[in-house]
């Protein structure tokens, strides 16, 4: 629900918020406020549809970023506790771990993202093998395949593999999207999950 600002800016705020976007008359600034994830998902999702509705994407041109040192760690205000940005399974950055104790929210993950065109299509990052960064983890764990002995587990956190291992991921049902210039991802994947019929 869009609130106008001016019921919780001064004058000198607006006026300094005008001054800083250098806006002038008949612009519209628009302003989220929040927790900074939620600000930044609705400022990437407004910025998509703006640039789509306003046609100032270009459907001809392809347009690559590598995305680099990720947070390993964000706080969570319901589970009130840090929890994993990437997955729970990511290793950190050798030269983050002495911030684990006391400062987690600067912790660097050892993961990358690839993005087309806004889109993430891959990613990849280094499994945990770190026992330090789950002090707990005490007993093998030979689940999902593996074997006992290559992965430890604590009682409260992700598996443990005793070496790095690297994990990659492409996105090609995503990738075919952008490169075909379809609306919908359900229109390049093989086999799109249909709605269930209720039973009568």
């Amino acid at each position: 629900m869009a609130i106008p600002v001016q019921k919780f800016l001064a004058p000198e705020e607006i006026r300094a918020v005008t001054e800083a976007c250098g806006a002038r008359e008949n612009d519209l600034l628009l302003l989220v406020a929040d927790l900074p994830r939620v600000v930044h998902s609705s400022l990437a999702s407004l910025r998509l549809h703006l640039g789509r509705k306003l046609g100032l994407i270009p459907s001809d041109v392809y347009r690559f970023l590598w995305v680099l040192d990720f947070p390993l760690l964000e706080y969570d205000e319901t589970e009130r506790r840090y929890v994993a940005v990437h997955h729970p399974f990511t290793a950190p950055k050798d030269e983050d771990l002495a911030e684990l104790s006391d400062h987690p929210e600067r912790v660097k993950a050892k993961a990358y993202d690839l993005v087309l065109n806004g889109s993430e299509i891959g990613g990849g990052s280094i499994r945990n093998h770190l026992e330090t960064f789950n002090p707990s983890s005490s007993r093998n764990w030979d689940g999902r395949g593996r074997g006992q002995g290559k992965v430890r587990v604590s009682a409260r956190g992700p598996p443990v593999w005793n070496a790095p291992a690297w994990r990659d991921r492409l996105r090609l049902d995503r990738l075919t999207m952008i490169l075909s210039q379809s609306e919908s991802i359900r229109d390049v994947i093989a086999f799109p999950r249909l709605r269930r019929r209720p039973v009568s």
